[in-house]
């Protein structure tokens, strides 16, 4: 789901949670990403509905007045993310970007 960097699958350790890991790696559908707005989301509005099927759910977000920008935590469908690194969502454009979020980023998406 995106925590992937945070997870030796190969580990030789005693974890009661690492045999059903393993067998979910490469199964899941969904990506954890950062989305970045300009503009604020409006209440309601946090889904992205595709052909019958939701591609982009924000669990979370908040402004950050250090990069001026609305950021988001969204769980997005990794066959739309092959394809796209924007999200519109309710008429508002919106930057996907891995997490976490990275200053560079910021200074690419302002020019």
């Amino acid at each position: 789901c995106g925590l992937d960097a945070y997870i030796d699958l190969d580990a030789d350790i005693d974890a009661l949670s690492l045999p059903a890991l393993r067998a979910l790696d490469g199964k899941h559908a969904n990506q954890l990403v950062g989305l970045i707005f300009d503009q604020p989301i409006v209440p309601g509005s946090h889904r992205l509905n595709l052909e019958n099927r939701v591609i982009v759910s924000i669990t979370s977000h908040v402004w950050s007045p250090r990069y001026r920008k609305h950021l988001a935590l969204a769980m997005v469908k990794r066959d739309y993310l092959a394809n796209h690194s924007e999200v519109e969502i309710n008429g508002q454009q919106g930057m996907i970007t891995d997490l976490p979020f990275s200053a560079d980023v910021f200074n690419a998406a302002t020019g």
